[in-house]
């Protein structure tokens, strides 16, 4: 059997062992026109709705009259000649449904999270490699993931915003472990990771082009060990500075460094939220 091209290698290769590089569209402004249009049309619906009601309201028969006031003889009125306000009735409950379900998927789709800049180049570099994906995107599906080359900054940042990704970012995912899970792992790649040696421990992906793929847990794990032992240091060592410090002014102003120091680092490395730094730093 000969290996996939295009799409197909793309999703058994790439896409599907590994959700970093599941990168896709949420076409956010083809989602809001539909829910405009949607909208557009249940308030037609509802206007044309309250016209016949009113009528029903104001009718000489007291069947039709009786509508507003009990839904059996409003149900059995279909097919009867008088069913115009049930019939409308229906059509909006369909309209109705079409828009919740169609509200609801917008708002799950809002909540899913953007690709990290490393995998978004990495799928990028992946698709336009000769031995990778071998550009193999043609027409308007070039643009798919990234603009094009003479679109404007703006339009560049729009395309970005709309991408979302199906990988579900660790919890601990703070400020310094990005920057070592996309940096400083393709420095790593780029020293090490790419030789014949560590190709040997099954992390091909990809046996033409040679693509590899990392566990971040490993690289996290790392990260907090570094970590820990910088956090449990800083107390004190700032202590033992304050004891070599003889000057009251001195020994203010560094006071004042290490406190700004670690809050730096408490942004830095942690989640911790903004009342939590401050509660902190101010213990």
């Amino acid at each position: 059997m000969t290996d996939p091209n295009g799409y197909h290698r793309l999703a058994e290769w790439i896409m599907g062992p590994f959700p970093e590089a599941a990168i896709f569209r949420k076409f956010s402004p083809l989602a809001m026109i539909n829910l405009l249009s949607l909208q557009a049309e249940l308030i037609d619906l509802e206007d044309e709705f309250q016209r016949i009601r009113y009528e029903d309201d104001q009718s000489n028969d007291p069947k039709e009259r009786n509508f507003s006031r009990y839904f059996r003889d409003l149900h059995q009125s279909e097919g009867g000649g008088r069913d115009h306000q049930y019939q409308m009735l229906l059509q909006i409950r369909r309209k109705l449904n079409e828009y919740y379900a169609a509200l609801l998927q917008a708002s799950q789709i809002s909540k899913l999270g953007q690709p990290t800049t490393a995998d978004l180049e990495f799928l990028r570099g992946w698709i336009a490699g000769p031995k990778e994906g071998g550009n193999f995107l043609q027409i308007a599906e070039l643009f798919t993931w990234e603009a094009a080359p003479d679109a404007d900054p703006a339009e560049k940042k729009r395309l970005e915003r709309d991408l979302v990704t199906l990988h579900v970012q660790p919890t601990e995912q703070d400020p310094a472990s990005q920057f070592v899970t996309s940096r400083l792992l393709g420095l790593y790649h780029w020293i090490w990771g790419s030789r014949s040696s560590a190709r040997k421990q099954n992390k091909t992906t990809d046996h033409l082009s040679g693509a590899m793929h990392y566990q971040n847990e490993s690289l996290l794990r790392l990260n907090t060990i570094a970590i820990s032992v910088v956090s449990s240091a800083m107390p004190v060592v700032s202590i033992i500075a304050l004891y070599y410090i003889k000057s009251t002014i001195q020994r203010i102003g560094a006071l004042v460094a290490f406190t700004t120091l670690f809050a730096l680092a408490l942004a830095t490395f942690t989640n911790a939220r903004r009342l939590e730094i401050f509660a902190t730093t101010s213990t």
